[in-house]
Formats: structure tokens, sequence, C-alpha cells
């Protein structure tokens, strides 16, 4: 994931009073502190506390491995670099968007460098500039010095009474400075005399001098086997840096040397090693370095492990760090501002930056994520009823207060963030400042009223953050409410929907005239039955009717029932009518009941093609009232309450298959 500094910091002002989204009053109280006695008399010191002071991170792969510094560079002897003929420099904004290369071999505008059209063409928006040549590369006798730097006394580390200074050179250390000014003289001006290699080492106590020294004698083999001549120190720590920095250097020179003659001086080969000059050399050169250290790490014991992959490769949206060196090291630890040290504050700044809005931004596709959800939630459909759209109102409402309350957390957060790193930079400043004797005292003054106005804040922020708590919870509580309301009325309409399209269907079904040979055998075995029940109760009332004639005196009582059961009330007299009118009764239900049964016997029944299609679509009808049922059985009181229908009865589903929905 690769970061521009211009991209990250065209608005925000990180160098000055602004570090952060701070309110105005916040601000204002910032910089009447940081503008304020006794920082007053610090900045004509070179200490400023507006500029963070210098640290560095360093991330931890997926995997689990850190990253180490490994910083390789080429010395070429000074040279004069003319413009080249036939290239069409430029001048202009935004070159990059116009495809355009930069040559900072040469000067354009008093600064080096210009840029160039590669195609020959000046892009719309440019202007065609002629660039001055510049002079290049380092002075003669800049390699032996450097040479002479990496073996000064008291930086290289000891073993056993031994400098861990190893190479195949030469063994006379005034030998070897000498030999970097024959490879000046063989390659000459603009040539390149010397490879550069500063690379981080282990600290730890369980690898010690002896593992270091491991270190440097295999990856010196490296260049033995390519048959380069090369030469290496272990540095330790010095007294004003971190205690861990142990690192090697490593000089090389591409041109082999074929042997040494009795005056101890190279004979060079004719042609150069070409396998160094290739794009992977550098990359394949850390890889194996990963290696080496990983192995000696496994043989200690340790658990660490280097990663040789670059952040983007590793998938970690950090800038490069930046190599201070001594000097500009030991100034940052006494709070002097130097341009490597802000630069390098800059790089972990916009890191930082860079891990807070990919944080928002990962949050913020998460927010998306629920409100497209809730959106197709939103979304109107055909048919849906009153209630199912003051529904939707409701959950319309309590999505949007739910995410009003959402961002105003995020933007609490980020501000606790950004308070937590901001104070981190003024106290690596101030720190560095409050090892000087004279500033001590200053710097404690100061320190006491960075954190009141710190620890103010983050009161602020606090007390702030906990109310928008509530408000979220009570927020997210609505909008699942509402949710749960939504999804109960969607399912009540289809419920409404299922039952009163059954029961109109099976309207139009029995009013067309016809009736289905089940459905008719069915009615007719009711009936029957019906009438045996009748009948049985007519033979019971004409025993109790004879009966009573009996105990009435009069003869031959069943002749007379039966006479009236053929001729009717006339054979009747009228002081006994009224014992016959249970009995009459009866007969007349009998009767017209088996009047109903011919009726329904003559009544035609459904066509067997018709039948079959009816009973198929009466049971895909049922089968989406049981489905609607059962996915509003969760609200069954709910339901009750508002309709007085009982979903745990499923009789009425039952009784529908055979008399209809009443």
């Amino acid at each position: 994931m690769k970061i521009s500094l211009s991209d990250l910091f065209e608005d925000d002002q990180l160098f000055g009073a602004r570090v952060g989204r701070f309110s105005d009053a916040e601000e204002h109280m910032i910089h009447r502190l940081m503008t304020s006695n006794p920082l007053a008399g610090w900045f004509s010191t070179g200490r400023d506390l507006r500029v963070p002071g210098y640290y560095s991170t360093r991330p931890i792969s997926p995997e689990g491995r850190e990253t180490f510094s490994f910083s390789h560079r080429n010395v070429i002897l000074r040279t004069r670099r003319e413009p080249v003929e036939g290239r069409a420099y430029c001048t202009g904004r935004a070159p990059k968007a116009a495809g355009l290369k930069y040559d900072r071999n040469v000067g354009s505008g008093g600064t080096r460098g210009c840029w160039y059209a590669p195609t020959g063409n000046v892009p719309d928006g440019f202007s065609p500039t002629r660039p001055v040549a510049l002079s290049v590369g380092m002075r003669s006798g800049t390699a032996s010095l450097h040479q002479a730097y990496i073996e000064r006394f008291g930086a290289v580390e000891m073993n056993a009474g031994v400098r861990l200074s190893l190479g195949n050179i030469h063994e006379n250390m005034a030998i070897r400075q000498q030999f970097w000014n024959d490879v000046e003289d063989r390659e000459g001006a603009g040539g390149r005399v010397q490879s550069r290699l500063i690379a981080d080492l282990p600290y730890e106590e369980e690898v010690g001098p002896d593992g270091r020294q491991e270190i440097l004698s295999q990856l010196g083999e490296i260049f033995s086997e390519a048959g380069l001549p090369w030469h290496g120190v272990v540095h330790h720590p010095e007294k004003h840096s971190d205690p861990r920095n142990y690192h090697l250097h490593l000089l090389y020179h591409s041109r082999p040397v074929s042997h040494w003659t009795d005056l101890d001086e190279p004979v060079f080969h004719p042609s150069k090693n070409r396998v160094i000059h290739d794009k992977s050399w550098i990359r394949t050169l850390r890889h194996r370095y990963a290696d080496i250290v990983n192995r000696v790490f496994e043989q200690a014991g340790l658990s660490r492990r280097w990663d040789p992959r670059s952040y983007r490769e590793m998938g970690v949206a950090k800038l490069p760090g930046r190599h201070l060196g001594s000097a500009a090291m030991e100034l940052e630890r006494k709070g002097v501002v130097t341009s490597a040290g802000a630069e390098a504050a800059r790089r972990e700044i916009a890191s930082e930056l860079m891990e807070l809005r990919n944080q928002r931004i990962g949050r913020g596709q998460y927010l998306r994520a629920r409100l497209e959800a809730a959106r197709d939630e939103l979304q109107p459909r055909p048919g849906e009823g009153d209630r199912v759209l003051l529904a939707k109102e409701r959950l319309a409402r309590a999505v949007a207060d739910f995410s009003g309350q959402w961002w105003v957390r995020e933007d609490l957060r980020e501000k606790q963030y950004l308070l937590e790193k901001r104070r981190h930079h003024w106290f690596v400043r101030l720190n560095a400042t409050a090892r000087v004797s004279e500033f001590g005292k200053d710097a404690d003054h100061v320190r006491r009223r960075l954190n009141r106005i710190g620890n103010r804040l983050e009161r602020i922020y606090i007390h702030a953050g906990k109310r928008n708590g509530l408000r979220l919870a009570l927020a997210e509580n609505r909008y699942a409410s509402a949710k749960d309301n939504l999804d109960y009325e969607r399912r009540r309409a289809a419920y409404m929907r299922a039952r009163s399209g059954l029961a109109i269907w099976m309207f139009r079904r029995d009013s067309d005239g016809y009736m289905s040979a089940g459905q008719k055998k069915r009615q007719e075995e009711i009936m029957a039955e019906e009438i045996r029940r009748m009948a049985a109760r007519a033979r019971w009332e004409a025993e109790n009717l004879i009966a009573q004639l009996t105990r009435n005196g009069i003869e031959d009582a069943s002749k007379r029932v039966r006479k009236f059961e053929m001729y009717g009330q006339k054979e009747v007299s009228a002081d006994l009518i009224h014992l016959f009118l249970p009995y009459e009764t009866c007969l007349s239900n009998v009767k017209t009941r088996e009047a109903d049964l011919r009726h329904l016997k003559r009544k035609p029944s459904r066509p067997a093609e018709l039948q079959n299609r009816q009973d198929k679509s009466e049971e895909a009808r049922l089968r989406e009232l049981d489905r609607a049922v059962q996915a509003l059985m969760p609200d069954w009181q709910r339901f009750q309450k508002e309709t007085g229908i009982d979903l745990r009865s499923m009789q009425s589903i039952h009784t529908t298959r055979h008399t209809g929905l009443q």
C-alpha cells in the first residue's frame, strides 16, 4: 500500500500548532500555551515543541515478523552531467499526471532536477526549458575516508578482545584505505567506486557478539562467492543512541580483484560483475540477509523473526523510515530540531494518520453495509398496506438517528486518538529537552501544563463519549425494535393475504354450480347420518306419544298414530292435537332432510379435469396459509390481541378444507 506525503499533508499543518481535528477553542488554548513563556526562550536554542520530536515504530507483518533497516547506497566519483541531447525538458504542475519523468542530474530554476517527456512531445500546460549541467558524485578520497570512518576507534564491537571487523580486501587497515584510492584511479570520474550497506543487527544477549560475528561472516560470503572485494564491521550503540542500536557497515566494489602484487597493490579484473547491477540484486540481498539473521535467532532459541518484504508487500500502510545518523540523533536526543528528525517524525505521523483514516474507512464501510441492508428493506413493494408503510417510516427514522449517533462516536474516537498522538508528539520533544540541565525546571513546568490541558480534553471526550454511548444504545434499541416491527407487519400482512385469498377462492369455487365428487359424497354421508338421527328421534317421540295416548284412555293408540302419519292432523281431535306437535315436528324434519338429500344427489359434479386443477390450487393455498401461520406464530399473543384469532389452534385450517373459512 503506497502512501504519498503530498497527498496526506496537502491540507494538514502537522508542523504548526494544529496536529489533529480539534475545536477552535481547544486550538486557541493549546496555541496560548505553546507561545507563552518559558517556551519563548527555548526557540532561540533550536528547541521547539511545535515540531514533533523524532521517534520510530516498526510494524509487525500478519505472520508476526518484524521489519528491519537495510540501507544500500552506490557512490560515484564526482563528474559533470550535461542535459541529454534530444530529451524534451519542460516545467509545469502535476507532471506525474502527464506521464513525465524526472532527471535529477541537471538543474532548472535554481533547483536540482527537471521533468522531461519520454515521448519527446511536451504536453499541454507545460513550458519547454533548457536545464543546466550539474556536478554529481563524491569528491576524490571520500571512499577511503568512509573506510576509516567505519573502522574508527571505539565504534567497532569487540568479541573476546578482537574487533568485529571482517573482509577479503586486506588485513592492514591503511592498505584497505589505499585500496579505495586505487579504485578511484581505476574507475575515473563518473564511475561507481564504492557500494555501502548498513543493516540492523540483533541486540539480544542470547545472540551476543558471536551471533553478530556469524551474521557478518555469512553476509560477506555472498560477496566472496561473487568474487567481489568487501569489508564489514559491527558497530555497538553509542552513548547518546538507543542501547539496541547494533548495526553493521559493509563496503564492497563491483569490479573483482584478480590478484595482489608484492607491493600490496590490487590488480583489477577487466570487467565488472554485472550481477549486482541487476534490479533484483538489492531485493535478493535483503532476503538472504533476513534468512541469515532468522537462522541465528533460531539457534539462539528466540521466537523473534525478521521480514524482508516491503511495507506494500506486507499490506502495511506506513511510510519507510529515515536514517538520521549519529550527529542528527545526538541533537534530537537533546531536544534540538533537525531537518532529518522532523522528516522522520513527519513520516511517523503520516502513518498514524493513514491508520486512523483506514480505521474510519473500515467503520464507514461497516455502517454503509448496514444502511444498504436497511435501504433494501425500505424499498416500496406492490401491495403493501398502511401498517407496513408506517412501519417503514418508523424504521427510516430509527436508521437516520442511529447513523447520526454512529458518526458522533467516530468523531469522538478520532479526537481521543489524535489527542493521544499529540501528547506523544509533545512529550517526545519535551523529554529530550528536559535532559539538558539548564532546561530541566522549565521542562517540568511545561509538562505539568501540558498534562493539565491533556487531562482536561480527555475528561471532556470521556464525558461526551458516555453521553454518546447512551444515545447510541437507545438508537440501536429503537432501530432493532423498528426492524422487528416491520418484520412482524410483513408477516401479519402475508397471513391476512393468504387467509383472505383462500376464502375468496373457496367462495368462487362453490358458486360455480358444481360440486366435487368427494365433497358430494361427504355431504351425502353427513345428511344420511342426520336423517338416521332424526328418524331415531321420531321413533322415540312416537313411542312417547303412544304412551301418553294410552294414559289418556285412548284405545288403539298405535292405530291412531299410523293414521296421523298417513293423513295428518285431520285424523286427530282438537283436544289431543297438542300431544302430536313434537312428533309432527320430527316427521317434518326427516322429510325435509330427505328432500335435501334427494336434491343433493341430483346436483351435477365437476368434471374430473377441472376438479384436479382445483384440488391442486386448494392444496397450494392451504400450504401458503400454513406457512404464514408458522411465520407469525412467534407473535401469536400480539396477533391474538389485535385480531382475536388464536394461531395456536389449527382447526380453522382443517375446517377450511371442508367448509371454508367462517
